[in-house]
This record gives C-alpha cells, structure tokens and sequence, in this order.
C-alpha cells in the first residue's frame, strides 16, 4: 500500500467525501402504516446500518490522524520537531485533539487509557443530519420539502448534504459539541498546518 504523505491526504479528503452524500433524491422515505395513519420517515441513512455509520466513523478518524503518524516519521524530510507537530495536533487545534481521543476510543474502547483533550470524549447518537447551507449572496435561500414518496427536494441555489453527526460528550456528560462541526474544524486546522510547512499549496 502507498504510504505517501500526498496519499494519505488524498485518503483523509476520499474518507471525508465518502462520509456525506450529496445525491439527495436517491435518499428515499421508509413508508409505515397503521389502523389510523400512513406516512414515511427519512432519516437521510439511506439503509445504513448503524455499523455501517460507524465504519465510516472509524476511517475518516484514521485517516485525520494517520497524517500525524506519517509526519512524525518523516519529520527530518519536512524539517519538522516533534514538539511542532505535537503543538498542533495537541495544543494549538482542540478539533485535533478531540479527533484524536476519539479515534482511540473507537480503535480500543472507551474510556481510553488517556486523553489529549482531558475529556475523554464519547460519541453518542451516531446518524445522518441533513446541512443545508445557502451560496451566500445577499438573496440566497435553501429549502426542503418532502414528497410523497419521501423523498427529499431541495429548491434554491444553495446545497444540501447528508452529513455523519452525532453529538460529543466528555466522561462527566457534557456536551462538547456536534461531529460534523468538529470533523470540519480539524480537516480545516489541518490543512492550515499542511499549507504553513508548503505541502499544500494556499489554493489547495
């Protein structure tokens, strides 16, 4: 297998990619019917399983954090320390570090042994969630209406994504935030390192 940096970073967004799903129509409604009623629900799984959610779970954490692995073994190529590939993967992003706690929760149970963040994290309510977002002009709008069939349509000019999420909460039960939220925060962090040492280009 190749173990390139480009490749493992080509990896990380195939992994990122492969976690949403962007064909809206084809995310059909589940129909159910009673004595009194007949309707549908949808939600956005399009059949996964919960095993299936969590494998993708599993590989978009890998392959964030494989970056780091791959940086501290050739930090003499990139002219990098440890302790600046340790400030930010552990310190300076905590989307980073909570990326990482839960990959080893995910990896080998949780709680983990120990914790970059000091929370150790917990990912609850594994599902779909559907992120509309608008193309950002001044009268831009994006909206979502169910068909008969329960299929989802989008009207407007924006975007509509079937995102992984769940919600995070640490050992004492507080929340910390959404998964995609911190997906997205740590691909970000991690491509702002990656342009600093000039591996990714700044219109990369």
């Amino acid at each position: 297998m190749e173990s390139s940096l480009e490749f493992r970073i080509r990896r990380m967004y195939t992994a990122f990619e492969s976690s949403r799903e962007t064909e809206i129509p084809k995310l059909r409604g589940v129909h159910f019917t009673s004595k009194k009623v007949a309707g549908f629900f949808n939600d956005f799984s399009n059949g996964e399983s919960s095993e299936q959610l969590s494998n993708h779970l599993g590989s978009l954490l890998s392959c964030i954090m494989t970056i780091q692995d791959i940086l501290q073994q050739r930090k003499n190529e990139y002219q990098l320390t440890p302790s600046e590939i340790n400030a930010t993967f552990r310190e300076h992003s905590k989307a980073l570090s909570l990326v990482r706690d839960l990959r080893v929760a995910n990896e080998h149970g949780w709680p983990p042994n120990t914790s970059w963040t000091g929370d150790k994290p917990q990912v609850k309510n594994l599902r779909r969630s559907m992120e509309l977002k608008t193309s950002g002009g001044s009268n831009s709008c994006v909206a979502m209406f169910f068909g008969k069939d329960g299929t989802p349509n989008i009207v407007g000019d924006g975007q509509a994504t079937a995102v992984l999420e769940a919600d995070i909460y640490s050992e004492k039960g507080v929340h910390i935030g959404s998964l995609s939220n911190v997906i997205s925060d740590a691909v970000r962090d991690l491509e702002n390192f990656l342009r600093k040492i000039n591996i990714l280009q700044s219109s990369d």
